[in-house]
């Protein structure tokens, strides 16, 4: 199937001054404005408002990350389950270093305004203080013990 509804041959006894006159060469394309007139509206925009449960629960993960940061632990926020992702390598009792890391999580409680550091299912350390649960997160990742549950 063709891309032109001509071929090369019907061009070819052609002059250049009648290829540009031909209207299968040159054809009229319908401009269509790039956005609905409709939406335009001399109205300053309004950004929504933001529960206070959504600044509050930022807030905690802000707190979260800057203390991580801070502490030069390597982690990863995991969007679909709210929480932050450590990882460490393990090694066995001949030294060498496994090529599976091992996972713990932190994650924020806000019914009781609490941080948690441990597996998806065991908490390992619960506090309302974050620094408890950073030197938790440190301890683990500087000992051979495997992750929790």
């Amino acid at each position: 199937m063709s891309r032109f509804r001509f071929s090369v041959n019907d061009l070819e006894g052609l002059s250049n001054e009648e290829l540009l006159r031909n209207s299968y060469v040159r054809e009229k394309q319908e401009v269509t404005e790039p956005y609905d007139p409709e939406y335009l509206s001399d109205e300053k925009y309004e950004i929504p408002d933001v529960s206070s449960y959504e600044k509050r629960f930022y807030r905690k993960v802000s707190i979260v990350e800057n203390k991580l940061r801070k502490n030069n632990i390597k982690f990863t926020w995991m969007e679909r389950y709210e929480m932050f992702r450590v990882s460490k390598l393990r090694q066995d009792e001949d030294g060498n270093v496994s090529g599976y890391p091992t996972h713990q999580y932190i994650a924020i409680y806000m019914d009781t305004n609490e941080y948690a550091f441990g597996g998806m299912e065991e908490d390992r350390c619960v506090s309302t203080r974050i620094s408890d649960v950073i030197a938790s997160v440190k301890e683990w990742l500087f000992n051979n013990e495997p992750g929790l549950k």
